[in-house]
């Protein structure tokens, strides 16, 4: 190996990098939404702040639970199957074809058992700087099962300490 760095850091690394360009893609979407809609001179400081947390939160989550799908389903087309479940579960939460007080009892039911829909929420509520305790603690539970997520994925091979090769 050319580099002292050990594989473990040098993966941790690799996706760490990944990690942070979701994020501040994320943050700049959101920027220029805000902008280009003249949001941001509605928004106080603590739902901006709170907004962000959320933000952070959620793309955390969402990373580590592709990492995991990955891990899990060796070949494209299942991967592409369970994508198409959660997009399912995220579109409909998000109201994008119709508003879910509109759809059946069973399809609310169904909707509402979905972590999108509770992630959906966190954004509205955060961005309106409603219930902050709420915020934070959602926050922090998606936070602790992206963890858990990216740890479950992790190959044993990446968490257990090696010689180094000579």
């Amino acid at each position: 190996m050319l580099s002292p760095a050990t594989f473990k850091q040098i993966t941790l690394a690799l996706i760490a990098s990944r990690l942070i360009v979701v994020i501040l893609y994320a943050f700049i979407f959101i920027i220029l939404s805000f902008y280009a809609l003249n949001i941001i001179t509605i928004l106080n400081f603590k739902a901006l702040i709170l907004g962000f947390v959320s933000v952070f939160s959620s793309a955390l989550f969402c990373f580590c639970l592709a990492i995991f799908v990955a891990r899990i389903f060796q070949n494209e087309q299942s991967i592409l199957g369970f994508c198409n479940t959660i997009n399912l579960y995220a579109l409909m939460s998000c109201n994008v074809f119709v508003p879910l007080e509109y759809l059946p009892n069973i399809g609310q039911l169904f909707i509402k058992t979905s972590i999108f829909y509770y992630l959906n929420q966190l954004l509205i509520k955060a961005f309106q700087g409603i219930d902050t305790i709420l915020v934070l603690a959602t926050s922090t539970f998606f936070i602790i099962g992206g963890i858990i997520l990216f740890l479950l994925s992790a190959n044993r091979m990446l968490l257990t300490p090696k010689e180094r090769m000579r």
